[in-house]
């Protein structure tokens, strides 16, 4: 029996995942993942390699101030903080960084409630 590993490996999008997050400092990915425990009250959660994967492209991609705003944003969704069908929390951070759609939609949810409305901008000008 050959004890060679035979699997599809990453899927294309976690590929580019890890392409992008290359060039990422840990400490940056540390203090990220810090700040979504400390906010989430997650004090026993690891940083394991699947977390760090999307902690480093988010940061890629964004930055590390814009990551902790979709963090914050995930946190003023009631459906992501349990108050759902299911009563379930979905604040994980492979979650919050699973793509470009889910960060944009929390950082929607943080702009919503830290800046004034696109209507109210108008209504002042």
């Amino acid at each position: 029996m050959s004890t060679d590993k035979k699997g599809r490996g990453p899927s294309a999008h976690n590929q580019t995942k890890i392409q992008l997050g290359k060039k990422v400092n840990m400490n940056l990915v540390v203090e990220v993942f810090e700040y979504w425990k400390t906010k989430t009250a997650r004090n026993r959660a690891t940083l394991d390699i699947k977390r760090e994967r999307d902690i480093r492209w988010a940061i890629a991609v964004y930055s590390v101030q814009t990551c902790k705003e979709a963090i914050d944003g995930c946190l003023l969704s009631d459906f992501h903080m349990g108050k759902n069908k299911e009563k379930t929390v979905y604040n994980d951070v492979a979650i919050i960084f699973r793509d470009a759609a889910h960060v944009e939609k929390f950082l929607d949810l943080y702009d919503g409630t830290n800046s004034k409305s696109a209507k109210s901008k108008w209504a002042e000008e």
